[in-house]
Formats: C-alpha cells, structure tokens, sequence
C-alpha cells in the first residue's frame, strides 16, 4: 500500500483494488456456482454496515497514512480490538470476561510500543492521528455489528456484496476530488493495485468475514493484530526499515494477546 500510494492518488487506488476484487471474488463464486441472491431487506442491513467497516476503515486509513508520512502510521489503526470490545459491550451487553480484557490490554501496550518507535511522526501530524482512531473504532463497530446482525447469506456471499456496497461511496468521492488527477497505473502502481484487488479484497475479507460471524469481535479482532507486526517487518525486508527491540517486544505481546484470548 505504502509503494502505491507514494504516487497514485489514494481513493482512485483503491477503488480500482475493488473493482477488480469484485470481479475476481464474483467469478470465483460463479465457477462454485454459489447462489449470491440476497433479499432487499439484507442488502440494506449490510450496505449499512459495509459503509462503518470497510468505507470509513479503508478511507480513514489510506488519508491516515498520508498525513502522518510514516509507515507505522497504520499501527494506529489497530487499536480496533479495543473498539470491538467497547462496541459488544456496550450494544450488546456482552459479558466483559478477564481473559478478554487482558488480551486488549496487552494488544493496546503492544500498539503503543510500537508508536514510540515514530513517535515525533505521530506528534507532527495529530490530524492523520485522529483519523485513525476515527477509522479503528469504525473498524471494531463493525466487527460488532457483523457477529450480531443475523443475515441468511453464506460468508462468501456475504463478503462480495459489502464490497459491492462500497462503490458508491468511492465513485463519488474519486470524482469529486481526485478525478483532475486520473491517469493509467505504472508497472509498481498497477502490481499494488492486483495486489489489493487479488490478495486483500477477493481471499482476505473473505476469511475475514468467515472469523468474524464464527468468532467472538475480541477474538476476532485479536486475530488481525498480526498484521501491523508482519507489515514493520516486511517494510524491513522490502524497503531497509530498521527492525527494533520494541517491533519484537509489541510481536511478543500479541501474541501473548491471542495465546490469553483463543487458547
């Protein structure tokens, strides 16, 4: 995401990423021939909660990541656990467990660790830090909301219509403030955009709304941790970023995090 949007303008990115995500998840299903009918009343539900958990989280993050001029800018982003927990407690008065509130509590020292490896970044910049807490708890209100919103379709099913429910919002917003700047991908920019497309949108949000509906928000919300830790790493590998001791410590506390949680 970070070699993408170093040059291609952020919401035009990314909605090419959905599109082609879309496409690649629908043909999928189709070869299955995997019924993706759903009722009105459904898809009203989910483009509602698709508008919290992916529009807001996707564009929260990309505008994030561009304010603050970091790459660990993002680790913000995954405070959502805290956000799950907060969001099944508070509108579904779920039961408030020790093991749960260990496990968020070691993931938010982890997210802290992590921050003070940038921290003047996160100080020069506190609008990209508030839209990524923005973003997180939109992000872990949705989880909520996924696990409690009874829906009939298949988890398959289920992903490829949330991203269908995004495009609105991306086509008006493309429009309206990037299309001065519309132009046709370079090699590097098109090979992050099938990424997003191929990887992210069409196999990992799938997976990901499997967890979510199976899963308690916590546990499920834990699960995606990772994902800052293993983005420090690689940007270590890919792009020469220094890999300190508080990137391992905060990789040692997640995974202690998940361990208390799932085990």
């Amino acid at each position: 995401m970070k070699l993408g949007l170093e040059t291609y303008p952020p919401i035009t990115f990314r909605a090419l990423s959905i599109v082609i995500g879309i496409a690649a998840l629908g043909a999928v299903l189709a070869m299955r021939k995997q019924s993706l009918g759903i009722s009105l009343p459904e898809l009203k539900k989910l483009f509602a909660i698709s508008q919290i958990n992916l529009t807001a989280w996707q564009m929260g993050l990309l505008y994030g990541v561009l304010l603050m001029g970091a790459s660990r800018a993002a680790i913000v982003g995954y405070t959502m656990p805290v956000w799950a927990f907060v969001a099944s407690v508070l509108l579904y008065k779920a039961p408030v467990s020790a093991r749960g509130v260990i496990g968020v509590t070691l993931a938010v020292i982890a997210v802290g660790a992590l921050t003070l490896n940038d921290f003047s970044a996160f100080m020069a910049a506190p609008a990209g830090l508030f839209i990524l807490v923005a973003a997180a708890m939109c992000w872990g209100t949705g989880t909520a909301l996924i696990r409690n919103t009874p829906l009939s379709i298949g988890n398959d099913s289920m992903a490829f219509w949330a991203l269908i429910c995004t495009v609105p919002a991306y086509v008006i917003l493309t429009y309206t403030f990037e299309s001065h700047l519309w132009r046709w991908p370079n090699l590097v920019e098109w090979l992050t955009i099938l990424y997003g497309g191929l990887v992210t949108f069409s196999f990992c949000y799938v997976v990901w709304y499997r967890l979510s509906r199976r899963l308690p928000p916590v546990v499920s919300s834990l699960s995606i941790m990772m994902a800052p830790v293993i983005g420090v790493i690689s940007s270590a590998v890919t792009m020469g970023e220094q890999v300190t001791v508080l990137d391992w410590l905060a990789l040692a506390l997640i995974l202690v995090a998940m361990g208390v949680v799932l085990l």
